[in-house]
């Protein structure tokens, strides 16, 4: 079977997308099949990190394959729904990663990884195969062996700062109004390619208790000792429940604000859009949690909605009930 993903990357969707899909076709590719991305975007930063075959996202060549022996896996938020209702129609399988609750669309299966999210939030949807919630969180094999090493301290020691792939301004933005405090150590996430990454290493060189993390293989081994995550309420977020790892949580799109809001009653972790009031609120409740322990076990730790990381196996499953 040859399985073509469509995927969004660029600055301004993030890498999210790529890498859950990335993540479903590495598992896809064990299984001894065929996996083509086309990259609606950015496609040779894409190309750069991807080991599958990669080429630059193409309305016509799409409709060239053999529609008996081509399963197709959408992920994007700007792929014309027309579009891919027309796919539908013409005979292929559709496969739907969405974040949005959107109705219109017409697929096999629809996927919604995201936490606390049900099939009661797709009333209004026409595809009969709804895979919802976090049973179907796709997590990345690199986190199952720091998963076996964490461990939960009896203190606040350690403190991540990530707000994505494509958050160059928001950390820039973020950064003016966070208050460091002294006896915490800070990683932060920052990337080569940003256009303010210079002036930003050399602000927090200043800083002896913060390290930068620019690179994956920094990440995964910083992620071994983090204690709390700051961010963005994407794709990472689903990574650090898979962790067990407590975050608090700005959207910075509005996507994230959807499952922000769906989220907060749940988990007590969305501060709401990143702006100077939201960011001021986080500062009191850092310095809360690290003063009163117990308060932050019961307000946000034990609150953490617990992802087991079998969505890929799970997906699957129901690929190959479609297949047969």
């Amino acid at each position: 079977m040859q399985y073509i993903f469509i995927v969004d990357y660029s600055k301004h969707s993030g890498s999210g997308h790529l890498k859950r899909s990335s993540y479903l076709a590495k598992y896809i590719k064990n299984k001894d099949n065929k996996i083509i991305f086309f990259i609606n975007g950015n496609f040779l930063d894409a190309a750069k990190n991807e080991q599958f075959s990669t080429k630059k996202f193409d309305k016509k060549k799409i409709f060239n394959f053999d529609k008996r022996n081509t399963l197709i896996v959408i992920d994007s938020y700007y792929i014309n729904k027309n579009y891919v209702n027309k796919l539908y129609d013409k005979g292929f399988k559709i496969i739907l990663f969405d974040d949005r609750i959107t109705s219109g669309l017409k697929a096999n299966i629809l996927i919604n990884q995201n936490l606390s999210f049900t099939k009661k939030d797709y009333k209004k949807t026409n595809v009969k195969k709804l895979l919802v919630g976090q049973k179907y969180s796709i997590i990345s094999d690199n986190l199952i062996s720091i998963k076996k090493r964490r461990k939960l301290k009896k203190k606040i020691k350690n403190i991540m700062i990530d707000f994505g792939q494509a958050s160059s301004k928001e950390m820039q933005y973020f950064l003016n109004y966070f208050q460091f405090i002294k006896k915490i150590n800070y990683s932060i996430v920052i990337k080569k390619n940003w256009i303010n990454f210079g002036r930003l290493k050399k602000l927090l060189n200043d800083k002896k208790n913060v390290k930068i993390i620019y690179n994956n293989k920094l990440y995964f081994k910083s992620l071994y000792n983090i204690d709390l995550v700051i961010g963005g309420y994407g794709f990472s977020e689903i990574e650090k429940k898979f962790l067990n790892i407590p975050s608090l949580a700005f959207s910075l799109s509005e996507d994230q604000k959807i499952i922000g809001s769906k989220n907060k009653k749940i988990q007590n972790n969305y501060l709401g859009d990143l702006n100077v009031r939201n960011i001021k609120k986080l500062n009191y409740l850092i310095k809360k949690f690290i003063s009163d322990y117990k308060f932050f076990m019961k307000d946000l730790v034990k609150k953490m909605i617990k992802v087991d990381g079998k969505g890929k196996t799970e997906i699957y499953k129901e690929v190959l009930k479609l297949l047969k």
